[in-house]
């Protein structure tokens, strides 16, 4: 016979053979998994889970769709980590080439065009807050909370009060600051669950805690100490207090010095940058026990000189907590109120101490909580 007409035989039927191969080559997904944890149901998973299909006669998979009723979304997959009984890939989930959640198919498609169908549902996650922009928004303007998984959203809450927002997609959601607002939580929730991330509101000033009697601010041990005619030992309490822990200080009438005041068994510098003593304020909360005309001083050591600024308590403010401000230009020199030479050398601040001055009720009781500077820029 000759030979050109054996190798044209034998190549007809070699090529016989494969197409016949590929004919009855029928592929069939049994069973299609997360390998997340927190899915226990077949048929689900989260955007990005590994999914392990497992059937037969997987191993010449050409393609894997995930499908809704308007779109197809391409997975993309390594066919070198597939075998002949599963295929693995993780689950596509891109708005902008039309991925949904919730039910769908996928398509299993091989390299003769045979393809298999299954049903999956994608789970909605947990909503994700990532961030803020602008980052540091002012009191009264607004802001764009950016993150993800915001679809089903049913509350926004600022400081653990509801918020003015308006729903942007499921990955923005304009938040409008209160007016007076300060630092505090975001918290979004979905039908799904919540997301909290800290919002920095810029409120035109910089805070430098001083104190706050709870471990927070320069003191965290509250080591202070009584000087003078406060003889009473100061007591830290959350007790019916403001904030937590609050400081207590007593004048029981002693007069033996003429003078008493309480503070840090050392000094620290809050760090405070601004020289301009009229953009440097001192704020506390403060509850008088005592009845109205009780007086209390507060006094700053920059190094050089301690300086005052008295504070007198009227009928409305006894009895309760009240929030403190004194600027630093009104303070006075040398320990006396009326002195202001507007002279406070403010970066080098190393003490602030807690007087009552002697011509008050007897005996006068003063709580004091979040002890802080406000640097204004």
């Amino acid at each position: 016979m000759n030979k050109y007409l054996i190798v044209a035989l034998v190549t007809s039927m070699f090529l016989a053979t494969s197409c016949t191969k590929e004919e009855v080559y029928n592929p069939e997904i049994s069973v299609v998994n997360s390998t997340n944890k927190d899915v226990s149901t077949a048929s689900q998973g989260y955007p990005g889970d590994l999914i392990v299909a497992e059937g037969i006669e997987l191993d010449k998979m050409d393609s894997v769709l995930f499908v809704t009723d308007a779109d197809s979304i391409n997975v993309v997959f390594n066919p070198a980590l597939n075998s002949s009984i599963a295929i693995m890939f993780e689950v596509p989930y891109d708005e902008t080439k039309g991925s949904k959640l919730g039910m769908q198919k996928i398509y299993f498609i091989n390299k003769n065009g045979k393809e298999v169908m299954q049903d999956f549902e994608i789970l909605q996650p947990d909503p994700e807050i990532s961030g803020f922009l602008p980052e540091r928004p002012k009191a009264g303007g607004s802001t764009v909370i950016v993150g993800k998984w915001f679809m089903g959203l049913e509350s926004v809450t600022f400081a653990g009060e509801p918020a003015d927002y308006e729903y942007i997609s499921s990955t923005q959601i304009l938040l409008r600051v209160p007016q007076g607002a300060e630092p505090a939580d975001v918290v979004v929730t979905t039908n799904i669950g919540s997301s909290t991330k800290n919002l920095d509101v810029d409120l035109g000033y910089n805070v430098y805690r001083y104190n706050d009697f709870d471990g927070g601010g320069m003191y965290a041990t509250n080591d202070w100490r009584n000087n003078g005619d406060i003889t009473d030992a100061v007591v830290f309490s959350d007790v019916d207090g403001f904030d937590g822990n609050y400081a207590e200080f007593t004048w029981s009438g002693s007069t033996s010095n003429g003078w008493g005041n309480a503070e840090p068994t050392s000094g620290m510098n809050p760090g405070i940058t601004e020289t301009n003593q009229e953009k440097v304020k001192f704020v506390f909360e403060v509850y008088c026990s005592s009845p109205a005309g009780s007086t209390m001083q507060i006094q700053i050591d920059d190094g050089t000189t301690v300086w005052a600024h008295n504070y007198d308590f009227t009928a409305e403010e006894v009895g309760k907590w009240i929030t403190v401000e004194m600027l630093s230009y009104d303070f006075g020199a040398g320990y006396d109120p009326g002195n202001v030479t507007h002279s406070m050398d403010c970066p080098n601040i190393n003490y602030v101490k807690v007087a009552i001055n002697q011509w008050g009720p007897v005996p006068t009781i003063v709580r004091v909580d979040n002890m802080r500077f406000y640097e204004y820029y």
